[in-house]
């Protein structure tokens, strides 16, 4: 197989040396068999080699809130090499199946507990890998707990008769 920069696979000047094959140049080639003892060659098969530089994550703006909410997490990548910014895929997942948003910006639904998404850049058919994870946290309320009746009567024979207002109450978190 010869690779030319030439249509006309009889012009030995348009062939590819192995070094130009091996690290190629953006541009039209010319893929052929060609014998060079009786010189002749096969048809040509044309190839248009772009090159596209593979995005990257560049950054990523994990949220929190405290108790159920709907969080707007960020995203932003690159592309080398180029002006243009990559699409940021959101993904519900590390790997695999279809994006569940495209944007910088991905507002979840309303989370009842910690949830990590998925984000990849795309751009030029190529997309960045691995996603890199982006963690809405969701930090549980704390629990008041439930009154429990109490009471306390102070005598002053015996002096004031303390009540601690904590004990009072079930299934509280600490604090």
């Amino acid at each position: 197989m010869i690779w030319s920069r030439n249509p006309d696979p009889l012009v030995l000047s348009g062939h590819l040396s192995d070094n130009e094959v091996n690290n190629p140049t953006p541009g039209t080639y010319f893929g052929f068999l060609y014998d060079s003892v009786n010189t002749c060659a096969s048809p040509t098969l044309e190839i248009t080699l772009v090159v596209g530089h593979k995005p990257s994550i560049t950054e990523v703006i994990p949220q929190e809130s405290c108790g159920p909410e709907s969080l707007t997490l960020e995203a932003s990548g690159t592309v080398p090499n180029s002006s243009s910014a990559p699409d940021i895929r959101w993904y519900s997942s590390a790997e695999g199946g279809t994006p569940i948003f495209v944007g910088n910006r991905y507002t979840t639904p309303l989370l009842n507990v910690s949830t990590t998404y998925w984000v990849e850049a795309f751009a030029n058919g190529c997309a960045s890998s691995p996603r890199v994870g982006i963690l809405a946290d969701i930090i549980p309320l704390p629990n008041p707990g439930t009154p429990v009746a109490g009471s306390s009567c102070s005598n002053a024979s015996f002096g004031p008769t303390l009540l601690d207002l904590d004990d009072q109450l079930e299934g509280a978190d600490p604090g």
